[in-house]
């Protein structure tokens, strides 16, 4: 009968349980920080950690140079490394320049004739360069044929069928002649062009002169000239003139006390007439004049 009052009891207490209603197991827990509890547990944000969400990861950890804290974690600027961000990294730590190569800010700078990330890759000089009309490139230059000029052979030699004489040489369709040579060619000796007598007609500002005079040739240099007589001024003095081809020139020179004489001419290509004009210049006033001389 004792156990029968004990079991009747139990079954009471616990029929009175089952009419109680369930407690929730998140009831009584906080999450802190935007944390969320699910089934009695806190589920954190990022961040953050602990029973109640309430411990931040970032509150003990110290970036250096400008480094961020991220779950606990510190997210380095460039050209830093490290825990905390205190190592500065060497741009050309891992850089490896070829063939002389140098490295600034972790890429190389190449030295003439090499390219490549690592300066590894060889220039060939004639890779841009296309020459034209059968040119062939030879270490970066157009090497044409004949007949051809430029630089990529793109242009016609003007000077192709012309032939120099006497050592001359042919720029831009013409001939330049050393001093003692002129023609089309450079086939003209010139000084027995001048060499002789002469007959001279000159007029000046306020006179016209006529005089018979010579020109006879250095006998060392022959593109010196000694006139034997020239203008106004008579047998009695004597002028050195220069030639360079068909022209003829007595430079500056002072005759007498404050008189100047300055002349410059040019002969036929027969060598029969010879044109001047010159200026003699007397105290400072310059008198202009013509001179046409006459082969004798």
């Amino acid at each position: 009968m004792k156990y029968l009052c004990l079991f009747i009891t139990i079954l009471a207490l616990l029929a009175i349980q089952a009419c109680d209603p369930l407690e929730e197991p998140c009831d009584f827990i906080l999450c802190a920080n935007g944390g969320i509890c699910i089934e009695g547990v806190c589920d954190c944000p990022d961040g953050f950690s602990g029973p109640n969400c309430s411990n931040n990861l970032c509150d003990n950890v110290v970036c250096e140079n400008d480094g961020t804290c991220v779950n606990g974690s510190c997210n380095c600027l460039d050209g830093f490394t490290g825990t905390n961000c205190e190592t500065a990294v060497d741009p050309c730590g891992s850089t490896n320049c070829q063939n002389g190569g140098i490295c600034v800010d972790g890429s190389c700078n190449c030295r003439d004739g090499f390219t490549g990330a690592n300066c590894e890759t060889v220039v060939d000089p004639c890779d841009e360069v296309s020459c034209q009309n059968g040119g062939t490139c030879i270490n970066g230059l157009c090497d044409c044929r004949d007949g051809y000029t430029g630089i990529n052979c793109e242009q016609i030699d003007p000077c192709i069928n012309i032939t120099c004489q006497n050592d001359g040489v042919c720029e831009d369709g013409a001939c330049n002649c050393l001093p003692v040579y002129a023609g089309e060619n450079c086939a003209i000796y010139t000084p027995n062009l001048f060499q002789g007598f002469w007959s001279g007609e000159d007029n000046c500002d306020n006179q016209t002169i006529q005089y018979v005079t010579s020109l006879s040739v250095d006998q060392n240099v022959d593109t010196e000239f000694e006139v034997g007589e020239f203008g106004e001024f008579g047998s009695s003095r004597k002028f050195t003139a220069r030639i360079d081809g068909f022209q003829i020139a007595i430079e500056r020179i002072e005759v007498e006390n404050n008189v100047f004489l300055e002349a410059t001419g040019l002969i036929s290509e027969d060598g029969k007439q010879l044109e001047w004009t010159y200026t003699v210049e007397k105290n400072g006033v310059i008198e202009n004049c013509t001179g046409a001389w006459m082969k004798i």
